[in-house]
């Protein structure tokens, strides 16, 4: 390792909170290839503090057996919220790259039976953090390569949703301005609610769009209406094995909660031989 990348990787570890900031300014190649070079707990300090979507755009950009190690030391609510945002196939490829213990605990917790809204919620979506400027949030829209909506959602850095921005907004006001004083409220849905409940929510007299969270409240993707109201059509009878899974996932889930990083304990109890 040369004396430039010690150097980065000594500020990455005592000041992740401004390195997150600072790198999510850059181009997404360049921070990948700084990452890259970074001692796997380092990392893991620095993703969980930035933004779960960018996170993920620059795992893609990394190989697997070095971002295995990285997840495998992050904590697991900001693991998971970084799993969420990958590609199918890249997520299933990083799974696999993982230890069976690990694997197993996050593909639980990554299963939402399909009469959750969970299982038909969108995790490619445009986010924003709070700490920036409306100027900073410019840049971040510009740069985005999936479709920007009407309204943004802004989180703060426990990625919980501290409301929306609209495109216009950001143009209607100074570059100085802070987008934390420029936020509109909004009404968030629970990630594992049924569907028949999710339709009911008198939000949607007001949103055709909502955002998701899980139980504690961390941001994992937005639902349409409409794409909740197909899924319904499309639901019949309950399933008996669907249920118990839910129950199960939901189960590791209250763990997490409960407990911060216990994939080891999660792990053994859905896959007890793994070592």
């Amino acid at each position: 390792m040369s004396g430039r990348e010690k150097l980065a990787g000594a500020f990455l570890a005592a000041y992740p909170d401004t390195a997150a900031r600072l790198l999510e300014a850059r181009p997404i190649d360049e921070v990948a290839e700084l990452i890259g070079a970074t001692d796997p707990q380092s990392a893991a300090r620095l993703f969980g503090r930035m933004l779960p979507g960018y996170t993920a755009r620059c795992l893609e950009r990394i190989p697997r057996e070095h971002i295995a190690q990285v997840i495998e030391k992050m904590d697991s609510h900001d693991a998971i919220a970084v799993l969420r945002q990958l590609t199918p196939t890249a997520r299933l490829e990083l799974l696999r790259a993982l230890r069976p213990q690990w694997s197993a605990a996050f593909e639980l917790l990554l299963r939402y039976p399909a009469n959750t809204v969970g299982a038909w919620t969108e995790p490619f979506v445009l986010t924003l953090p709070a700490d920036c400027t409306v100027a900073e949030a410019r840049e971040r829209v510009e740069r985005n390569e999936q479709t920007v909506k009407a309204r943004i959602y802004v989180l703060d850095r426990s990625r919980q949703i501290r409301g929306a921005v609209r495109g216009l907004t950001l143009l209607r006001n100074a570059g100085d301005v802070r987008l934390s004083t420029l936020l509109e409220p909004v009404i968030a849905l629970w990630a594992r609610e049924t569907l028949a409940a999710a339709l009911t929510d008198e939000l949607w007299e007001r949103d055709a769009e909502a955002p998701v969270v899980t139980r504690d409240r961390e941001f994992i993707g937005a639902v349409a209406y409409a794409d909740l109201h197909r899924a319904q059509r499309r639901q019949s009878h309950p399933d008996t094995h669907d249920e118990r899974r839910h129950e199960l996932s939901e189960f590791a889930e209250l763990l997490a909660s409960g407990a911060g990083s216990i994939w080891e304990s999660v792990g053994a109890l859905v896959h007890p031989h793994a070592r």
